[in-house]
């Protein structure tokens, strides 16, 4: 939910000496409602920056899931090769046993992210 709160906070600020919200870092240039919305436009670019943050985090985190699956791998090679018995298959298979090894949610997760901003951008 942290990233719930930080998103709602990047909308809206709260004053801390008059406890109300008010806009942040809009230009004074841009219209607004009486009750100080923010405009259109100004959401829909607040909300592309924040899918695009999103998806880079995405991408970030399937970087990292390769790179774990790849570190176990060169690990179990130099044990192979140090004790000079062949190890790796076996704890290959240990290891897709994981959740995190063997799920497929982060691709499904990305490529709908991918279909949904697409959609959005027509």
């Amino acid at each position: 939910m942290i990233g719930h709160h930080r998103l709602y906070n990047w909308f809206r600020y709260q004053d801390p000496h008059t406890q109300s919200y008010t806009l942040s870092e809009l230009s004074p240039n841009f219209d607004y409602v009486g009750d100080q919305r923010i405009s259109y436009n100004v959401a829909r670019n607040r909300l592309k920056k924040a899918v695009t943050e999103y998806y880079r985090s995405l991408e970030f985190l399937k970087s990292y899931k390769t790179l774990n699956e790849t570190g176990f791998q060169k690990i179990l090679k130099k044990f192979d090769k140090i004790a000079g018995w062949k190890a790796s298959d076996l704890y290959t298979q240990t290891i897709k046993k994981h959740h995190w090894a063997s799920t497929t949610d982060l691709d499904f997760i990305i490529k709908e992210t991918e279909v949904r901003h697409a959609v959005s951008e027509r």
